[in-house]
């Protein structure tokens, strides 16, 4: 399992969360939670599980 920060404006932190659940690897999804000040970025917190053998491009 890994967590993942995602960070941005909240249309695209939401429409990339709902992305990777559709992938199917999303355990559990956090509430949307407001950056600090006067920042319009928002955060979601997602557990996330890889299955063994995936194959992943890396890409440096």
């Amino acid at each position: 399992m890994v967590r993942v920060r995602l960070e941005g404006l909240p249309d695209e932190v939401h429409r990339t969360a709902n992305a990777m659940q559709a992938a199917g690897c999303v355990l559990e999804r956090s509430r949307e939670y407001p950056n600090r000040g006067e920042s319009r970025y928002v955060r979601v917190y997602l557990e996330c599980y890889i299955p063994e053998g995936l194959e992943v491009s890396r890409h440096d």
